[in-house]
């Protein structure tokens, strides 16, 4: 009997440690690694007297089981120990990784933007999760992306504040406003007396209430009617080596809809946008203001500085950046509003 409970001691101890093995085993497997609750993000280029850095956290489902490594690869034309570093892992041959301990549910690491002291137009870091422990993939969620501002950003051109118009006016010179055909007309892109930023007028996009249906509507600036403030000139596009645009965003409202910024050298200034090719901004698209986040932070509201580059567009003696705004609908509409647009080149 004796000899039977020490055997039976020892298979239970067997036992025991075979199911916090596998237990260990299935709470690996059950692992995901996200980045959040940010995936877009920005930060301006470091100066001679300002030290910018932005810090990027990755969260496991659970408590880590065992020690682990993150394997992260990065996707940018930017260069390391030029343009940014990172910290505490180095960018090697296109990658980093991020060590976390037993019993950890987040790690992170830091990006640290390098000042150039030249106008390069910023850079675009994209942070994609590789290995998860460095024997299976485990990932989940969006890509990581991190937009830095060049310091050495070109001399201003002009400032569209809008502060001409009132209530429910259809921009003019150098806007345009077009809409699809088959889609609503009476709402769109119009100003708003008190809606811009510091309750100026601004011009808002939105196609709440009026006719019934869905808006399809575009505003679009043709840079050749865009004059200097300097000399009143207009513009010439292809004289340009540099261009960006900045402003401030509002988006009071939450619904359905979208807004997007694209750029045309082709377009003829009037007629349906959508015949013609377009090319996206994303740098303005993923940096846009939460939807109703103005609302959510009201009476103040909350006022997002949104910037693009769109240097590569230049080349042709004309240019259209639009501001596309749709699949909004009438009963459930978002809203966003746009002031102070600085244009900005050299």
């Amino acid at each position: 009997m004796k000899y039977f409970n020490k055997y039976k001691i020892f298979f239970l101890s067997l036992f025991a440690i075979s199911f916090i093995a596998c237990e260990d085993e299935s709470m690996k497997e059950q692992v995901t690694v996200t980045f959040g609750p940010e995936y877009n993000a920005t930060m301006n280029e470091s100066s001679d007297g300002e030290t910018n850095s932005k810090e990027v956290t990755i969260n496991f489902s659970q408590v880590i089981a065992s020690d682990a490594a993150v394997n992260i690869n990065v996707d940018t034309d930017a260069e390391y120990g030029i343009n940014y570093i990172t910290y505490p892992p180095m960018v090697e041959d296109g990658k980093l990784t991020i060590f976390a301990g037993r019993g950890e549910t987040t790690a992170s690491f830091t990006v640290t933007s390098l000042y150039d002291g030249q106008f390069t137009g910023g850079s675009e870091l994209s942070f994609s999760l590789d290995q998860f422990n460095g024997e299976f993939k485990s990932a989940a969620g969006d890509d990581y992306n991190l937009t830095i501002y060049d310091a050495d950003t070109p001399p201003v051109i002009t400032v569209i504040d809008f502060n001409e118009y009132g209530n429910y006016e259809v921009p003019g010179s150098p806007f345009t406003v077009e809409f699809v055909p088959g889609f609503k007309t009476d709402r769109g892109w119009q100003t708003r007396a008190t809606f811009g930023f510091e309750d100026t007028p601004g011009v808002q996009a939105s196609a709440f209430g009026g006719d019934p249906g869905t808006d399809n509507a575009w505003m679009i600036l043709d840079l050749t009617q865009v004059q200097r403030e300097s000399n009143s000139e207009n513009l010439d596009p292809s004289a340009l080596n540099s261009l960006v645009l900045s402003m401030v965003v509002e988006s009071y409202f939450d619904g359905s809809g979208e807004l997007e910024m694209k750029y045309s050298t082709t377009y003829p200034g009037s007629g349906n946008p959508e015949d013609y090719d377009w090319t996206m901004v994303n740098e303005f698209n993923q940096n846009l203001p939460e939807k109703g986040s103005g609302s959510a932070n009201a009476p103040d509201g909350y006022w997002k500085e949104v910037s693009a580059n769109l240097s590569d567009a230049l080349g042709s003696d004309q240019l259209y950046i639009a501001f596309h705004f749709y699949n909004a609908s009438s009963a459930n509409s978002v809203s966003y509003t746009i002031d102070n647009l600085e244009i900005r080149g050299e």
